[in-house]
């Protein structure tokens, strides 16, 4: 199940879901999905040492 298709459903509020998502997380039972980077995309790392940078001005 991707998160927005749990989002669909109109008895679970999207915070609660995140809420879910997280405990299961945590707990092993599911493990979060990240798409491989395309080219030109920047890494995490750079887009973090920016935020740091800027954080710092």
């Amino acid at each position: 199940m991707y998160t927005a298709s749990g989002c669909d459903e109109p008895d679970l509020p999207p915070g609660a879901l995140r809420v879910l998502l997280g405990n299961l997380c945590e707990a092993g039972l599911i493990e979060p999905y990240e798409p491989p980077s395309s080219p030109g995309t920047p890494s995490v790392e750079l887009l973090e040492e920016l935020l740091a940078g800027l954080r710092a001005l």
